[in-house]
């Protein structure tokens, strides 16, 4: 499934955002000048709201699904239930183990498999980024589409849903 403006446009998914306040039109956060006095207040205390939400990173730039599920267990014993995950991305993930004769597109489809089960073990979402290939650049029809997703149709098989953004 691809979104673009025209489908899904910015303002309703804003909208539906439980931090942007109500009385503040999301389309006007993304013009020069556009705000009014009456909206700072408002929007000072989303970001107040925000802030206080619990937020982890492990920006360790090598980890394994082993690893994620280790820091996830640690933090939900500490404080109870987990709603989002968030991967930035997918290909960076290691694999646990290597297999004599596995190939990365092999590999990635296991580490999907681990996330997909990470996210039925915590009862949460798991948001999972991850690179297009290059071909999209050079076609004229620039929205992508599931074969578009490197490395892996492991992807589809995995996800329960595929978004692909574009300009």
């Amino acid at each position: 499934m691809t979104i673009n403006r025209g489908k899904l446009p910015l303002n309703s998914i804003l909208s539906h955002s439980r931090l942007l306040p109500p009385h503040v039109p999301a389309d006007l956060l993304f013009k020069r000048n556009a705000l009014r006095e009456s909206h700072w207040n408002p929007l000072a205390q989303a970001r107040a709201d925000a802030m206080a939400l619990p937020f982890w990173l492990n920006d360790n730039p090598v980890i394994t699904t082993s690893q994620i599920k280790g820091d996830l267990q640690d933090i939900q014993a500490r404080c109870g239930s987990l709603s989002l995950v968030i991967v930035d991305y997918v290909q960076l993930i290691e694999p646990m183990r290597r297999e004599p004769g596995e190939n990365r597109v092999q590999e990635i489809d296991s580490i999907l498999k681990q996330l997909r089960a990470i996210a039925k073990q915590f009862n949460c979402a798991v948001l999972g980024l991850a690179q297009l290939k290059r071909e999209v650049d050079s076609r004229s029809e620039k929205r992508p589409t599931k074969a578009d997703f490197r490395e892996s149709g492991g992807f589809e098989q995995e996800a329960a849903v595929m978004l692909g953004l574009y300009p």
